[in-house]
């Protein structure tokens, strides 16, 4: 019998992908991560791919801890709930794995708490560079009389221009306020003239108002209320301030800009005794802006940060809070004789 050749097929086997592979070109394919405002504890993540394997651990988001990873019906959506809610201003970037970490879009409001306090009422005072509208949730209303009985409504529309202000009244529990777009806010009052951005009719009778400044974009804030509680930094922007029976607390350096600086209220503690920047600074006070008083190296340090600062300062300075200020130590009387040899200053005034 003769023999026969058999044909041999060659079957090619394909070698695995890595699912690093898979996750790295997943992730490419994500079109957006947006926080809103309506839901300010999750990232909403569109991919243009499906994926059903991811966990929660997968994903990092700095300074949050996400606690539940959600999908929608298409797989495309992908939803991360995060311990702590966004606020407004925040921004962060969310990674999976190791890869390059994409930016989230912040749609997240700025927002102001009121609480009721007294029985009196408001007067908010703000100017804008375009016109904007503020809105508060319940238990708060606003008015355009300083009784609160006219044209109550739960929104302001602030118009661009001049000073703008409006009544609030908050009877009850707290309201939220919020903007819709704060990058827009200027000036919160005023120094020329003294336009007070939050004050009441009757002393420490009306609604109490919790900010925080760091994220606006303003040029001027003048603030003259035992109801006002600032609890954060102070816009970088900031040129103008003045701030007197206001309840705020910070230890780092003020905004560098200045042209004008008062500071006069017991509830007022700046432990940051830096003034470096530059500008010309026309008015220098500081009256009572500390719960402690002021050491005699942290006044040393203060005076040689103004005589350091590029520009100019006023004849005339006032800073009290100052522990030894009866019996100066040798170094501050030589930082004092520095500063006004540098400056040109006539006097320099440190008290209790």
């Amino acid at each position: 019998m003769g023999t026969r050749a058999i044909g041999l097929k060659t079957i090619g086997i394909r070698k695995p992908v890595a699912s690093s592979d898979l996750f790295s070109t997943y992730w490419t394919t994500l079109i957006s991560a947006v926080v809103e405002d309506a839901a300010p504890t999750k990232v909403v993540m569109t991919f243009d791919k499906a994926n059903t394997s991811l966990l929660a651990t997968d994903f990092s988001i700095a300074g949050k801890t996400i606690t539940l990873i959600e999908r929608d019906a298409t797989n495309k959506i992908l939803t991360l709930t995060v311990s702590a809610a966004f606020v407004y201003g925040d921004v962060l970037t969310v990674a999976l794995k190791s890869y390059t970490p994409h930016a989230i879009t912040n749609n997240v409001l700025y927002a102001m708490t009121i609480t009721s306090g007294g029985d009196g009422i408001g007067i908010l005072k703000m100017e804008v560079s375009s016109n904007i509208e503020v809105t508060l949730s319940a238990n708060g209303k606003f008015y355009t009389d300083a009784a609160a009985t006219q044209n109550e409504s739960s929104t302001w529309n602030i118009v661009a221009g001049d000073m703008r202000a409006i009544y609030i009244k908050c009877t009850s529990g707290t309201s939220i306020m919020k903007f819709s777009d704060a990058s827009k806010i200027t000036k919160w009052g005023d120094v020329n003239p003294f336009v007070n951005g939050w004050e009441s009719f009757a002393y420490n009778n009306a609604p109490i108002l919790n900010a925080k400044t760091s994220s606006l974009l303003l040029q001027s804030l003048y603030l003259f209320s035992v109801n006002m509680v600032v609890n954060d930094r102070l816009s970088n922007g900031l040129q103008k301030i003045y701030l007197r029976d206001i309840t705020w607390s910070y230890a780092g350096i003020l905004p560098q800009g200045l042209t004008y600086l008062f500071f006069n209220g017991n509830s007022i503690d700046w432990t940051g005794p830096d003034l470096s920047g530059s500008g010309n600074i026309t008015t220098l006070n500081l009256t009572n802006y500390r719960t402690n008083k002021m050491s005699s190296a942290d006044m040393v340090t203060l005076l040689t940060s103004l005589k350091n600062r590029v520009g100019t300062l006023p004849a005339t300075i006032t800073i009290n809070d100052y522990a030894d200020f009866a019996a100066p130590p040798q170094a501050v009387v030589d930082a004092v004789a520095a500063l006004k040899l540098a400056k040109s200053i006539t006097t320099v005034t440190l008290g209790a």
